[in-house]
């Protein structure tokens, strides 16, 4: 099984019964017609958490990032998963934030939309987003915080 599979379980994030049982859709994908059907089942799962759960990307990027460093995580920014763009139901394209490490054990994850186009095409095409992110959207103490605090693994 490829690691991409497994890539949920190792950012903790909850994203719901299904997909927090890594045996269970263990089995599932076994059971499932295609590796399209099953990337489909979990980008809908993403979707519709997406969809409940999204904050303004604006006025909330920056707390997030800070958050995730001050507890010495690395903050990861998501646009797609199985190379499809994550999108509501009213196909608007939404941001998954995942801290990576840290001193707790995982951060939640947070939705994001209204996510600019060209932030989304800058993060699908380079690494490290949060320190471009928190330049762009931080107050000058967010971005001394989160430049100064350890990465804890």
């Amino acid at each position: 099984m490829k690691r991409d599979d497994y890539l949920f379980c190792e950012i903790k994030l909850k994203i719901g019964e299904v997909l927090a049982n890594t045996l269970k859709l263990k089995v599932l994908k076994e059971e499932l017609p295609s590796e399209e059907a099953y990337s489909k089942l979990i980008l809908e799962a993403f979707e519709k958490k997406a969809a409940k759960r999204a904050v303004d990307w604006k006025s909330n990027v920056a707390d997030y990032i800070v958050e995730c460093r001050s507890e010495g995580g690395i903050p990861i920014f998501k646009t797609r998963y199985a190379d499809q763009p994550f999108v509501t139901p009213d196909n608007k394209r939404v941001v998954l934030g995942l801290c990576w490490g840290g001193f707790k054990d995982g951060i939640e994850g947070m939705w994001f939309v209204n996510v600019p186009e060209d932030d989304i095409k800058r993060m699908e095409r380079e690494y490290g987003d949060w320190k471009w992110l928190i330049k762009a959207y931080g107050y000058k103490d967010q971005i001394e915080k989160a430049f100064k605090a350890p990465v804890v693994l």
